[in-house]
This record gives structure tokens, sequence and C-alpha cells, in this order.
């Protein structure tokens, strides 16, 4: 379970998911919205829980947080239930509300938290809204057009996108203008949960690419794809089946194989090991298998 896994994880940054149970809608109106958006602040105050982002979709929600494991898990706790239980007594139902517990993913970096907060808010783009004038989300906020709750921290997205020429709200909106027609284009999935993973297999293999362009002692011995299909699958949880989906590969099996491949020649050659782990990007990522296996 989700919430047994990041029970003592450090502080770091997560994207933090859930979507209705049998991908019903877990919003009946606004109403519903307004309780939920009231529960995750009030929560996020109890548990000291900066909340970086907020998105709330028909069926799923999106939220970015910045905490140790332990407060994450007992906000989410109380988020999920407390929400489940009023939102069954005011539409007068029953049974579970969510799919289950909530998924979360470890963002390494400060340029990977800033495109997942990103992603977050480009999310109504899917409904043919936009980002800018929707209400259940903090976009207005980072664009100046709403207040900031106390329960949230623009500070670390913005210190990476501040531009000293704009506005901080300026700065935001060129880099939400940037990635808005690229979202446009691509195929949406209408499992929510598993178009983010997509997007996260993506912005891997990008960093990838950036990161080991010319480094051929790495790149000679094992194939862009087996490096990315390990990161995503090994390190970061991400479903082999989305993997073999992003890559087109014949099935999840082939993924498995791939990052055995991969962490055997780790194993066995510590030269090519350290020459990967030198690059500050890649360091992080392995420090952060470390952590969530020990």
């Amino acid at each position: 379970m989700e919430l047994r896994r990041r029970i003592g994880y450090p502080r770091s940054f997560f994207h933090v998911m859930n979507r209705g149970a049998r991908k019903v809608g877990i919003f009946a109106d606004d109403a519903d919205r307004k309780t939920f958006r009231g529960l995750l602040g009030a929560f996020a105050v109890k548990h000291c829980v900066k909340i970086l982002s907020w998105c709330l979709m028909p069926n799923h929600y999106h939220l970015q947080s910045d905490c140790e494991g332990t407060p994450l898990s007992l906000m989410m706790r109380d988020l999920d239930r407390t929400y489940a239980r009023l939102f069954n007594q005011r539409h007068r139902t029953s049974g579970c509300l969510f799919q289950g517990p909530f998924k979360s993913i470890v963002i390494p970096d400060l340029g990977g938290l800033c495109y997942v907060n990103r992603y977050v808010h480009l999310n109504p783009v899917d409904l043919g809204r936009s980002p800018e004038g929707y209400s259940w989300s903090s976009c207005p906020t980072y664009l100046g057009t709403a207040p900031v709750p106390t329960w949230m921290d623009l500070e670390p997205v913005m210190g990476w996108l501040r531009r000293p020429d704009l506005s901080d709200a300026e700065s935001y909106a060129h880099y939400l203008k940037a990635g808005f027609l690229s979202r446009k284009k691509r195929r949406r999935k209408s499992d929510p949960v598993g178009a983010f993973y997509i997007e996260w297999v993506r912005y891997l293999e990008e960093k990838c690419i950036e990161r080991l362009l010319g480094q051929e002692y790495i790149l000679g011995r094992v194939p862009m794809e087996t490096l990315v299909s390990w990161l995503a699958h090994r390190v970061y949880d991400v479903p082999a089946q989305v993997v073999a989906e992003y890559y087109g590969l014949g099935s999840p099996e082939t993924v498995r194989q791939k990052c055995k491949r991969m962490q055997e020649r780790m194993d066995e050659d510590a030269e090519f090991r350290e020459a990967l782990l030198s690059d500050p990007i890649l360091t992080t990522l392995e420090r952060g298998r470390f952590r969530r296996s020990g």
C-alpha cells in the first residue's frame, strides 16, 4: 500500500494522485469541490504538509507536496477517508469512492518539480478548458489572479522559473504556455494515472538524453531505451506495462528483462556504475532508490 510505503520516507517533493473507483466521478458539483479543497487545506495544516499545486478533475485529482513521507501518508489518509464519507452522506450513496490508496511518485529535482507542476495545471485542457480560467486548480494562484492560501508554497517552483525581467506571474505564464500546445497534441489516456506515468517516462527520457549525450562510455554499454526503462520501472515504480506501451515493446516482461540486464551490468561493472552515477541527476535518482529499498 502506498500509505505504508511512504511512512518514514525522508523529506521530498511528491506528486500525488488518486481516482474514482471504477473510473466514476468523485465530484458531483462545485459544492463537492469546495468541500475537498477545504479539507485539503485543513489537513495540510494539521499534518504540516506544504502543498505546491493541486487540480481537481471530474474523476481524479492531482497534488504536489513538499514534506516527509509520514505526514504525507497521514494527510492523505484523512483527506480521502473524510471526503469519501462526506460525499456518501451528501449524495446518499455507500461503498468505496476511490480506487484504493493514493499513488505517488518522488520528484528528484527542481526541473522535474516544475515539469510536474505544469502537467498538473494543464489537466483542464483535456476538458476543453483554459488552465488560466479553471477555478479548481492552483494555476490562477501562480498567475496572480487568486490569493495564495497559507497552506500553499509557490517558492520551490517559482525559485526555479523566476526571470529577472518578468514578474512571477509573467514568468509562470511563459512556462505554462510553452507546454500548452504539446499537451493538446498528445493523445490522452482514459486512465489519468497511466497518462501521468507516460508523461513521466517521457520526462526521464528527455533528461537522460540531455545529460548523457556525448558520453560514449555509458551509451556504448547500454541502449538509452534500456536505461530509461530501468529508471522508470525500477527506480520510480512505473508499471512495466506503461513502459512497454511508451516504447512499443511486446510485453511488460520485455521491460523486466531490460531492467534485469541493466542491474546486472551495474553490479558487474564498477567503472560503468561510477560513470553513470557521476551525473548529479542520475545520482539523485539512485539515492532515491536505495532510500526507498532500505
